[in-house]
């Protein structure tokens, strides 16, 4: 018996969608952290095949209230690529709800609500001394592996929204004769290494900061583990200080960024989130995040 395979066709042409097009809204973003000044991005929404930046008005009212109160009008502090800064003149402070109300002519007005969380501090931020090498990278250069251990004692039951950043710091000597004097001090951003699982629930996103996935913490972990990369000149550098700032995040901060990250995902069998919208009547974010920083010294070697 001879099986002749089945051979198909298929045509290809031109399809015509007529999508829906949305009115234009005010887009209102802000992210906002204890003891600074509230800054606010105002601009307006466009469709996908705008080639042009909109124009807004001059006489835009900002206005920030808490608790029911009056708490501060936004001051207008300059505009690029068709958005406008404001910004508060008072200090915001942790586990107060803010409601911020923006009036743009010719649009209804627009309102969001978020809070500065309470931190939740690490409990441990610590190195593995026996851990610690020496990799060889190209160009001369080499680099310090650090093993990082950042440790929370618990959990709140409402809250697993976190992020992260590291940057280290590094001394620099001039060698005179054979001898090393120091010259200057020099920060930078610090790369990491870390094991698949923990990858796969992390987010780098437009913040300065690296998004943990708040699945990240289930099967009762407590212990972020991560591997700090730093590059140096062995002949010249010595890596001193590994710097790091640890959020607690107000669901409205997490849902809004881990939303704009699945946007761009490169995971080819998962789909993108819808972005994460908490404005009324408009698009955008406003959230809240309390930070703090810890600082560990790298043994010397």
């Amino acid at each position: 018996m001879i099986l002749l395979p089945l051979l198909t066709c298929a045509c290809a042409g031109e399809l015509t969608l007529d999508l829906p097009e949305e009115p234009t809204r005010v887009v209102v973003i802000s992210h906002f952290t204890q003891a600074e000044a509230m800054q606010v991005n105002i601009s307006l929404s466009q469709p996908v095949y705008a080639n042009n930046t909109p124009v807004l008005p001059q006489n835009i009212d900002v206005t920030i209230s808490t608790e029911g109160q009056f708490f501060a009008r936004l001051l207008r502090r300059g505009s690029s690529d068709g958005k406008v800064l404001f910004e508060a003149n008072k200090l915001v402070a942790p586990e107060q709800n803010y409601l911020i109300s923006v009036d743009v002519p010719g649009y209804p007005r627009v309102q969001a609500s978020s809070f500065i969380p309470r931190h939740i501090p690490l409990s441990a931020v610590t190195i593995d001394n026996n851990g610690i090498v020496v990799q060889e990278l190209t160009g001369g250069q080499k680099a310090l592996r650090v093993p990082l251990a950042l440790k929370l004692d618990a959990l709140p039951a409402n809250n697993k929204y976190f992020a992260f950043n590291l940057r280290h710091e590094t001394e620099v000597f001039e060698v005179v004769n054979g001898q090393m004097f120091p010259d200057y001090i020099y920060e930078a951003d610090t790369y990491f290494l870390t094991d698949g699982r923990t990858l796969s629930l992390l987010d780098n996103i437009a913040e300065p900061v690296v998004l943990i996935n708040e699945n990240y913490w289930n099967d009762n972990r407590r212990t972020l583990y991560l591997d700090a990369l730093i590059p140096f000149k062995a002949e010249t550098e010595i890596p001193r200080r590994i710097f790091i700032e640890w959020r607690t995040l107000s669901e409205d901060f997490y849902r809004y960024h881990l939303s704009l990250s699945r946007q761009g995902s490169n995971q080819p069998l998962s789909e993108p989130d819808a972005v994460y919208n908490n404005v009324s009547e408009g698009y955008g974010n406003f959230s809240g995040y309390s930070v703090a920083f810890d600082t560990i010294v790298i043994p010397p070697r």
